[in-house]
Order: structure tokens, then sequence, then C-alpha cells
């Protein structure tokens, strides 16, 4: 159980606040209500752990004037994804106010998912320790897949760092376009027939429907029309 009051100066006879018990962990965290009345005379507070074997006789104290409830940074706006590649996203955002948070500001955290992935800090939005940097470009993604970014004030005092901000629209990287095929060849070629081949290039996000053949009768003339000859449709 801990037990907290007021330490007092002069005629002050003190004041217990309140007994609340704590249990796990080395932290507890103790609202005092507003109806609490301190001694206008009061210099600090004074936190004493209590069991059925006693209170504590030295106490841990701290002044008065850390007897405030600190105010959070806001969470930052408009958290937006733009200029796709086919591994990279830019992210920006607006900040709000930084309350409690002005003295102590340590980055920006920004974190990202997909559908088959849990949130992750992405490479390039890693350390974003100025304030005034509001935006990054998250590198080192999976080529055509939907991301979803948000965004967060991480503080020296945790109390004041922000919530985080609300999720972003996903937006796609690029896909890795099929690469031409290569190698092509005139082979066999008879009085009204010839046989072309070639080898296929990596296909990279490729979903394959089918192969176009196209040919025209002279290549030296760029206004030739091209046609799909007979035997390769």
């Amino acid at each position: 159980q801990i037990r907290i009051g007021a330490d007092c100066s002069g005629t002050c006879t003190g004041s217990i606040w309140d007994d609340f018990e704590a249990s796990g962990g080395v932290y507890a965290i103790y609202n005092v209500p507003n109806s609490t009345l301190i001694p206008i005379n009061a210099t600090g507070f004074v936190v004493h752990a209590w069991n059925p074997m006693g209170m504590q006789v030295q106490g841990l104290y701290g002044p008065v004037t850390d007897y405030r409830v600190a105010v959070r940074a806001a969470a930052p706006l408009n958290v937006a994804c733009s200029s796709p590649t086919v591994s990279s996203l830019t992210m920006s955002w607006s900040r709000g106010l930084l309350n409690d948070c002005a003295a102590g500001f340590l980055q920006w955290e920004v974190v990202a998912q997909t559908s088959h992935t849990p949130w992750f800090i992405p490479e390039g939005c890693r350390s974003l320790v100025s304030l005034n940097s509001e935006t990054c470009t998250a590198t080192g993604l999976a080529s055509d897949m939907a991301y979803q970014f948000k965004v967060r004030i991480l503080c020296t005092l945790e109390e004041t760092q922000s919530d985080w901000s609300d999720i972003s629209d996903a937006v796609m990287t690029l896909p890795i376009p099929a690469e031409p095929p290569r190698n092509v060849r005139l082979q066999l070629p008879g009085s009204d027939e010839m046989l072309v081949s070639w080898q296929t290039g990596a296909l990279g996000d490729c979903e394959f429907l089918d192969t176009v053949v196209e040919a025209s009768i002279d290549s030296s003339n760029a206004n030739l029309t091209c046609f799909q000859p007979y035997g390769c449709t």
C-alpha cells in the first residue's frame, strides 16, 4: 500500500491525501483527486510505502511544483502517402500542439503495415530527431503492395508523448514491369512462313496473360502498320 500526503513547513500539520494499493513492477501512478485540499504553505509531497509490518520511516519527497497534470502533445494530423515507386513511399504529416512535450521532444515515430505484416518502422523513417521534419521516405518496401502508416511524437517524459495519429489511407507501391523478350530470331524461312522464337525475360509483378507477336513488311519505314501474322495469334 502507498500513502501520499503533503509535507508542510511552519505550523502546517500536513495532510494525508489518500491510500492506494500498488502491485507489480517498480512504478505506480496516482492521480490526486481535484477535490483534494492541499495546504497553502505546503512545500512538497511525501510518499510512504506501507504493509502490515508498518509504514516506511523515510518517505520519498517531491516538490509541490511537480504536482500537476502533464498535457500530452497533440497527435499528428493529415498523415498521407505520395510519390510511390516500386520500393518506396513518401510520408508527410502535420504537427499539432506540443504542450508539455515542448521542452522534451525526442523524435517522430513512424510505423507502417500491410495486410500481411504487423506494424514496423520502415527504413528511411528512423531517428527523425528534428522537430521540423514532417516528412520521410519509407524505403525497402515490397513492390505492388498496399501500405498504411501512422505517426506519433516521442518525448523525454512518457506521459507527454502524443497518441498515435489516425491511420493513413492505403497506398500501393508500383508493380515491377515485365522485362521485354530478348533474342528474337527468325528461322526456317519458307515461301509464306517462318519460325519466330524468343526468350522471355523476368516477369516481375506481371500476371501473365499472353505474348503478342507483331510483324511489318519493312522495318526501315516507321510509318508502316504492324500486324499480327497468322499462326502467332
